[in-house]
């Protein structure tokens, strides 16, 4: 018995259980963008908070309504054109929040599969460096509500 205990104290200490606990998030204000019949791409926003006491850096995204998902941003240009572009990975620092806006960063949904309908939903799942996921249920919302949801002002 002393021994087992021992070993998992060395274990332990060298970090082999940290696989075993991770930082956790949730995200509040989740909606995807619904779109007009027979268009190809969307966007998903939303709130993630990281509650955890270690960074998450998020580097995968799948959506069950697109061939293919991306974190993109747009940005400003030195001619002052805003450019979107693909963002390889996110990074939610320890207890901090990232916000996913129009304008600002986003999920960009290519390759739609179905018509996004206001009141229905879909799964996306986020990934992290370590490949842990996690898995959510996001709200198909109307293009106005989108806007709304994205212009509020938190204090």
């Amino acid at each position: 018995m002393h021994r087992l205990i021992v070993l998992f104290s060395f274990m332990a200490s060298i970090g082999l259980f940290s696989a075993l606990s991770h930082s956790e998030i949730h995200i509040e204000q989740a909606r995807i963008r619904a779109m007009p019949p027979g268009q190809v791409n969307s966007a998903a926003f939303f709130i993630i908070h990281n509650t955890g006491k270690k960074d998450i850096r998020l580097t995968k995204v799948i959506s069950s309504v697109s061939n293919k998902a991306e974190y993109h941003q747009h940005v400003m240009d030195k001619n002052g054109v805003m450019k979107m572009s693909r963002v390889m990975s996110i990074v939610v620092k320890a207890g901090q929040s990232f916000e996913f806006k129009p304008g600002a960063h986003h999920i960009m949904l290519m390759g739609l599969i179905q018509n996004l309908i206001p009141g229905q939903s879909s799964n996306i799942t986020l990934t992290d460096d370590n490949n842990v996921s996690y898995h959510f249920v996001f709200p198909i919302v109307s293009i106005m509500a989108t806007h709304k949801m994205g212009s509020k002002k938190h204090h």
